[in-house]
């Protein structure tokens, strides 16, 4: 059997076998619905010394710019690395404005975080109209994560240049002012792909990762650009989360950190349930 034949049947074994895991390939007659799935059949850039097969999506190459993105995929981005809770983070290098308005040129993520519970803020856009109510909100209840020995990181794919001209911006005009977290420069757009959120629009969403002092991610949130993030409820989970680390407890619905916390039994259970 000639080895062009046997690539072919391989390629369609593996296909099939991706299909029956309930992932849908983006073209073909699977094209229902918009997938995170590159059209490997048609689009394929690797070349023949690849011998990747086109056929797993982690192949593709990471260096992605905006104009790539949207004329040579068809403003479709290739599958992103799929973070999850109980994950490690992803660490990463890159230019960052600090709240002193220096600009340092190689912040390091898990150096600054350092063992400590850890905020990773991913907002669309400088200057834009949502972002900087939810910078401004963050940055006033900035006393409260430190209170819980937390860092705070916030990151988009604007330019670094482009965040210290919004913190020099007046509130009063769109901008945020001064700010006492860093702000990440993600203008390659790899932090953003390696977490997952890059949009087809070449932006990040509007995403949160709680991040504990193992580097383990714990939370995961990411909104629709439409609908703004309370910083009440992240603080909240963090609370739960470091709360369960102390005494290995679970958190029920209604629960503040005044409360006893329930541990996983029948009684504990039958109790709570009976509370009104």
């Amino acid at each position: 059997m000639e080895v062009s034949t046997l690539n072919f049947l391989f390629n369609s074994y593996i296909k099939t076998e991706v299909l029956n895991f309930g992932f849908y390939i983006y073209g073909g007659s699977m094209n229902t619905t918009k997938e995170w799935f590159y059209d490997y059949e048609n689009k394929c850039d690797c070349s023949d010394d690849d011998r990747c097969g086109c056929t797993y999506p982690n192949n593709m190459k990471r260096n992605y710019s905006y104009h790539d993105i949207n004329v040579k995929q068809n403003n479709r981005i290739p599958y992103q690395n799929r973070v999850y809770v109980g994950g490690v983070a992803p660490d990463f290098s890159a230019m960052a404005i600090m709240p002193d308005m220096s600009v340092n040129k190689n912040f390091c993520f898990f150096n600054f975080i350092d063992c400590k519970y850890a905020i990773l803020f991913f907002y669309p856009a400088d200057f834009s109209k949502v972002c900087p109510t939810e910078i401004i909100a963050l940055n006033r209840m900035y006393k409260e994560f430190c209170k819980r020995n937390v860092k705070v990181v916030a990151i988009s794919v604007d330019s670094i240049y482009s965040h210290v001209a919004w913190r020099k911006m007046a509130i009063s005009d769109g901008g945020i002012g001064d700010i006492n977290f860093p702000l990440v420069s993600d203008i390659n757009k790899e932090i953003s792909f390696d977490y997952g959120v890059l949009t087809p629009d070449g932006v990040s969403q509007r995403a949160t990762f709680i991040i504990d002092d193992k580097y383990v991610i714990r939370h995961i949130l990411i909104n629709d650009v439409q609908v703004r993030r309370e910083v009440s409820e992240t603080l909240k989970i963090i609370d739960v989360l470091q709360a369960g680390d102390k005494d290995n407890s679970v958190c029920m619905t209604k629960w503040s950190n005044n409360q006893s916390n329930f541990f996983v039994s029948a009684e504990g259970q039958a109790e709570y349930l009976n509370q009104d």
